[in-house]
Protein backbone atom coordinates (compact mmCIF):
# COMPACT_ATOMS: atom_id res chain seq x y z
CA UNK A 1 0.00 0.00 0.00
CA UNK A 2 1.14 3.44 -0.40
CA UNK A 3 1.11 6.53 1.24
CA UNK A 4 -2.20 8.28 1.97
CA UNK A 5 -2.84 11.48 3.27
CA UNK A 6 -6.00 12.66 5.60
CA UNK A 7 -7.00 16.39 6.25
CA UNK A 8 -8.96 18.42 9.01
CA UNK A 9 -9.82 21.83 8.91
CA UNK A 10 -10.62 24.11 11.80
CA UNK A 11 -13.39 25.22 12.81
CA UNK A 12 -12.48 28.89 13.01
CA UNK A 13 -9.20 30.60 12.16
CA UNK A 14 -5.95 30.26 14.28
CA UNK A 15 -4.88 32.95 16.70
CA UNK A 16 -1.29 33.86 16.14
CA UNK A 17 0.86 32.70 18.98
CA UNK A 18 -1.64 29.98 20.10
CA UNK A 19 -0.34 26.29 20.69
CA UNK A 20 -1.99 23.74 18.31
CA UNK A 21 -2.56 19.60 19.37
CA UNK A 22 -3.13 16.89 17.15
CA UNK A 23 -3.98 13.04 18.34
CA UNK A 24 -4.04 11.15 15.39
CA UNK A 25 -5.20 6.88 15.53
CA UNK A 26 -4.69 4.94 12.05
CA UNK A 27 -3.37 1.99 10.48
CA UNK A 28 0.07 3.72 9.08
CA UNK A 29 2.68 5.48 11.00
CA UNK A 30 2.84 9.30 10.41
CA UNK A 31 5.30 10.30 8.29
CA UNK A 32 4.64 14.15 7.54
CA UNK A 33 1.87 16.74 9.17
CA UNK A 34 1.63 19.99 7.22
CA UNK A 35 -1.14 23.12 7.35
CA UNK A 36 -2.12 25.36 4.71
CA UNK A 37 -1.33 27.91 7.22
CA UNK A 38 2.06 28.42 6.37
CA UNK A 39 4.88 29.19 8.91
CA UNK A 40 4.05 26.22 10.93
CA UNK A 41 6.14 23.67 12.03
CA UNK A 42 4.53 20.20 13.20
CA UNK A 43 6.35 18.30 16.08
CA UNK A 44 6.05 14.64 17.34
CA UNK A 45 4.94 14.37 20.91
CA UNK A 46 4.92 10.80 21.04
CA UNK A 47 4.07 7.87 19.17
CA UNK A 48 2.66 4.38 20.09
CA UNK A 49 1.88 1.56 18.02
CA UNK A 50 0.63 -2.32 18.52
CA UNK A 51 3.47 -4.52 17.63
CA UNK A 52 2.91 -6.78 15.02
CA UNK A 53 -0.23 -4.74 14.08
CA UNK A 54 -1.09 -2.05 11.87
CA UNK A 55 -2.58 0.57 14.74
CA UNK A 56 -0.36 3.63 15.46
CA UNK A 57 -1.39 6.89 18.12
CA UNK A 58 0.34 9.77 17.87
CA UNK A 59 0.13 13.28 19.06
CA UNK A 60 1.83 16.24 17.15
CA UNK A 61 1.79 19.81 18.32
CA UNK A 62 2.69 23.47 16.49
CA UNK A 63 3.99 26.27 19.25
CA UNK A 64 3.34 30.12 18.18
CA UNK A 65 1.57 29.15 15.59
CA UNK A 66 0.64 31.46 12.54
CA UNK A 67 -2.51 33.12 12.24
CA UNK A 68 -5.71 31.83 9.79
CA UNK A 69 -7.67 29.94 8.38
CA UNK A 70 -6.21 26.10 8.63
CA UNK A 71 -6.41 22.78 7.31
CA UNK A 72 -4.34 20.12 8.97
CA UNK A 73 -2.52 17.36 6.69
CA UNK A 74 -1.30 14.31 7.74
CA UNK A 75 0.33 11.38 5.76
CA UNK A 76 1.19 8.10 6.74
CA UNK A 77 3.34 5.39 5.62
CA UNK A 78 0.71 2.32 4.83
CA UNK A 79 -2.59 4.49 3.03
CA UNK A 80 -4.79 4.08 5.84
CA UNK A 81 -7.91 1.57 5.89
CA UNK A 82 -8.76 3.65 9.15
CA UNK A 83 -8.02 7.10 10.23
CA UNK A 84 -9.49 9.41 13.52
CA UNK A 85 -7.99 12.77 14.17
CA UNK A 86 -8.82 15.21 16.95
CA UNK A 87 -7.22 19.04 16.34
CA UNK A 88 -6.93 22.14 19.27
CA UNK A 89 -6.22 25.16 19.49
CA UNK A 90 -4.89 26.44 23.29
CA UNK A 91 -3.86 29.84 24.68
CA UNK A 92 -2.58 31.15 27.02
CA UNK A 93 0.49 28.66 27.01
CA UNK A 94 4.25 28.77 26.77
CA UNK A 95 4.93 29.85 22.90
CA UNK A 96 8.51 27.88 23.34
CA UNK A 97 10.02 25.06 24.60
CA UNK A 98 6.29 23.85 25.63
CA UNK A 99 7.00 20.27 25.64
CA UNK A 100 8.20 19.59 29.13
CA UNK A 101 7.77 15.86 29.05
CA UNK A 102 5.58 12.94 27.99
CA UNK A 103 5.11 9.65 28.23
CA UNK A 104 3.51 6.62 26.69
CA UNK A 105 2.33 2.90 27.44
CA UNK A 106 1.27 0.10 24.99
CA UNK A 107 -1.21 -2.52 26.53
CA UNK A 108 -1.54 -5.40 24.19
CA UNK A 109 -3.08 -7.80 26.67
CA UNK A 110 -6.47 -7.35 25.40
CA UNK A 111 -9.55 -5.24 26.19
CA UNK A 112 -8.75 -2.68 28.94
CA UNK A 113 -10.71 -0.38 30.13
CA UNK A 114 -8.36 1.04 32.78
CA UNK A 115 -5.51 2.06 30.26
CA UNK A 116 -2.78 4.26 32.21
CA UNK A 117 0.28 6.02 30.83
CA UNK A 118 2.62 5.54 33.87
CA UNK A 119 3.50 8.86 35.72
CA UNK A 120 5.17 11.93 34.03
CA UNK A 121 6.99 14.78 36.35
CA UNK A 122 6.72 18.24 35.28
CA UNK A 123 9.64 20.63 35.75
CA UNK A 124 6.78 23.92 34.77
CA UNK A 125 4.04 25.20 35.94
CA UNK A 126 1.00 25.91 34.05
CA UNK A 127 1.11 23.12 31.32
CA UNK A 128 -1.28 20.99 29.29
CA UNK A 129 -2.08 17.44 29.89
CA UNK A 130 -3.18 15.70 26.79
CA UNK A 131 -3.74 11.59 27.17
CA UNK A 132 -5.14 10.10 23.86
CA UNK A 133 -6.17 6.51 24.51
CA UNK A 134 -6.46 4.35 21.17
CA UNK A 135 -8.40 1.41 21.29
CA UNK A 136 -8.77 -1.76 18.71
CA UNK A 137 -12.17 -2.21 19.92
CA UNK A 138 -15.15 -0.30 19.67
CA UNK A 139 -14.87 1.43 23.58
CA UNK A 140 -15.88 4.44 25.40
CA UNK A 141 -13.64 6.02 27.87
CA UNK A 142 -14.40 6.97 31.41
CA UNK A 143 -10.79 9.84 32.32
CA UNK A 144 -9.42 9.88 35.70
CA UNK A 145 -7.04 12.30 34.75
CA UNK A 146 -6.30 14.50 32.61
CA UNK A 147 -10.36 15.56 34.02
CA UNK A 148 -11.85 17.11 30.59
CA UNK A 149 -12.77 14.58 28.10
CA UNK A 150 -12.63 16.79 24.31
CA UNK A 151 -13.40 13.57 21.77
CA UNK A 152 -14.71 10.05 22.45
CA UNK A 153 -15.11 8.61 18.72
CA UNK A 154 -16.62 4.70 18.43
CA UNK A 155 -15.91 4.00 14.60
CA UNK A 156 -19.17 1.76 14.29
CA UNK A 157 -18.60 -1.19 12.63
CA UNK A 158 -14.51 -0.23 12.53
CA UNK A 159 -13.42 -2.04 16.08
CA UNK A 160 -11.60 0.83 16.42
CA UNK A 161 -11.89 4.10 19.21
CA UNK A 162 -10.14 6.90 19.88
CA UNK A 163 -10.32 9.09 23.63
CA UNK A 164 -8.47 12.47 24.19
CA UNK A 165 -8.89 14.30 27.47
CA UNK A 166 -6.93 17.37 28.88
CA UNK A 167 -6.14 19.78 31.66
CA UNK A 168 -4.22 22.73 32.15
CA UNK A 169 -2.09 22.02 35.58
CA UNK A 170 -0.69 25.52 37.77
CA UNK A 171 1.76 23.30 39.26
CA UNK A 172 4.64 21.14 39.18
CA UNK A 173 3.94 17.65 40.24
CA UNK A 174 3.60 13.85 39.07
CA UNK A 175 0.97 13.55 36.87
CA UNK A 176 -0.44 10.51 34.58
CA UNK A 177 -3.21 9.56 32.01
CA UNK A 178 -5.48 7.57 32.96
Amino acid sequence: MGAASNTKAYGSNNTAGNLLVMCALSSGNISAVSDTVGGNTWVKAEDEDAAGVPFFLEIWYVENCAGGANTVTFTNDFGADFCQIWIAEYSGLATSSSEDSSNSAADLTGIDDTPNSGNITTTNADCLLVGCVGNNQERTMTWTTPDTEQYDDISAGLDRSMSVADQIVSATGTYAAS
